[in-house]
């Protein structure tokens, strides 16, 4: 009977750890630790490279127009310094995390 109930237990625990494993996604705060090269360490040390990340325009520098009585092309300086505090969203299979905004 003992095998028997090591097969239930393998089929209840297979069981779980598929559910656990269809997650989409988690959110993560972060640390930006380095400008160049990017990297941003979450959750007890652990650095994310800038090959993991995908940033938003939020956390970039970018150029946009600006128009009054005549247009403007201003850059709006906003990429991440060492030090800022950012929210991260982790994809599915964990390999990519989107930087979402700065935590204020």
């Amino acid at each position: 009977m003992r095998d028997a109930k090591d097969i239930i237990y393998s089929i209840k625990k297979a069981s779980i750890d598929a559910v656990d494993a269809r997650q989409d996604c988690d959110f993560f705060f972060g640390t930006v630790t380095s400008k160049e090269p990017l990297s941003i360490t979450i959750m007890q040390g652990f650095e994310l490279t800038k090959e993991q990340l995908i940033l938003t325009r939020n956390v970039t520098d970018y150029e946009t127009k600006i128009e009054l009585d005549i247009t403007y092309t201003a850059t709006i300086k906003n990429a991440l310094d060492v030090g800022d505090k950012v929210i991260l969203l982790r994809g599915k299979g964990g390999e990519k995390y989107l930087v979402i905004d700065r935590v204020v």
